[in-house]
């Protein structure tokens, strides 16, 4: 059951990093097929961990609103809201204490780098995101010792 969590972490990990590089070097074009095959895994942790039936659905409605509320009124890049829709549903799925700090610390992160790109930077037009996400899921992984179990 552990090992389950240990392989989203990782794998979440590689492919941030991987959508984090894609993005710096294609101009902030991606490939979004990663970003299914971690959807994919994330509700793939439904075979493992044993939730009930209303917790799923419950978890289902929360990532569907979010990405509805995300695509519609425009919070974010269409491949910044469908790679943080695996994450929430992941995090929310294995430790729902987990998804408020992998928020909390998105928050903050997201705040500081809007600050240093609009008044360090004086950057007025798009700038890479996946740096933050990526930063945030790896602290949040740390923080709960995902990677060790």
């Amino acid at each position: 059951m552990d090992r389950i969590i240990v392989m989203w972490a990782f794998l979440g990990t590689i492919y941030l990093f991987i959508l984090t590089w894609q993005e710096n070097r294609n101009k902030l074009k991606i490939d979004a097929r990663k970003n299914y095959f971690m959807m994919g895994l994330s509700l793939s942790l439904i075979a493992y961990l044993p939730r009930s039936i209303w917790y799923i659905l419950g978890v289902l409605a929360m990532s569907f609103t979010y990405n509805y509320v995300c695509n519609r009124y425009r919070l974010l890049k269409p491949d910044d809201v469908s790679t943080s829709v695996w994450i929430l549903y992941g995090f929310a799925y294995i430790n729902i204490v987990a998804l408020g700090l992998f928020v909390l610390v998105l928050g903050v992160l997201g705040l500081i780098y809007r600050y240093i790109k609009r008044n360090v930077y004086s950057l007025n037009r798009k700038a890479p995101y996946y740096s933050v996400i990526a930063a945030s899921f790896v602290l949040t992984c740390a923080f709960f010792a995902f990677y060790l179990h």
